[in-house]
């Protein structure tokens, strides 16, 4: 008797399904951190301020016009030390 029985090809198809969603979000990530570093070198450097679409805990669309000055691996930081997780960002605009 087998206790332990190899994975299904639906289980297959739905793994590698998942793999490539999170490889989809991984590459988005990638070039929105690329794009907010550039866009905190326009905000510091010309005074550029830029408009964030955001999404809070309670899955609300915030908008925010302001200037960035700094881009970390996990956030954008604002004006006073007021920050923004980048997982969270969903549209940036150059004003």
């Amino acid at each position: 008797m087998r206790l332990h029985k190899g994975i299904t090809n639906k289980e297959k198809r739905m793994l590698n399904k998942l793999v490539e969603e999170n490889l989809a979000e991984g590459k988005e990530l990638s070039l929105l951190r690329t794009r907010l570093s550039q866009i905190a070198l326009l905000c510091r450097l010309f005074n550029k301020k830029v408009e964030i679409t955001y999404e809070t805990e309670k899955q609300e669309l915030k908008t925010i016009v302001t200037r960035v000055w700094l881009t970390t691996c996990k956030s954008v930081v604002l004006k006073e030390g007021v920050s923004i997780p980048t997982v969270s960002i969903k549209d940036v605009k150059v004003v």
